[in-house]
């Protein structure tokens, strides 16, 4: 976390440099949708969101305000240099909890502002011990 910029920060080793590349994310919640009304004629189901094994996240939901987030990449650095986002890759996507608290489902979109798209990854990040 950089608390000066507010920013989630993913950094990664390469070529056995520690910290060769960081992304700095902005992290934008992502709130669950709005329970229908009763009697509402487009009301399907009972607003529960599925997570990964099955299983609801309404009640998770109703403790936490938020179901996920967001992540935005605000910046980029190589080696410590910033580096332009005009000229960086960016890793933007959405990361939403497993319903046992013990990992992730991302969708994140790696792509470049010329060449654009790069790859898409998506699937299950889980907690090992």
């Amino acid at each position: 976390w950089d608390e000066k910029k507010q920013l989630a920060v993913d950094s990664f080793t390469y070529l056995g440099i520690p910290d060769f590349a960081a992304f700095g994310f902005r992290l934008v919640p992502i709130e669950p949708p709005a329970e229908p009304s009763p009697g509402d004629p487009s009301a399907k189901g009972g607003g529960e969101v599925e997570g990964e094994g099955g299983g609801s996240a309404k009640g998770a939901a109703q403790r936490n305000p938020y179901i996920g987030f967001e992540h935005v990449t605000e910046a980029v650095w190589i080696m410590g240099v910033p580096v332009p986002l005009s000229l960086a890759l960016t890793a933007d996507g959405v990361s939403m909890p497993h319903v046992d608290g013990n990992g992730w489902r991302v969708e994140v979109e790696v792509s470049h502002a010329v060449v654009g798209r790069v790859v898409t990854y998506k699937g299950d990040v889980r907690m090992v011990s």
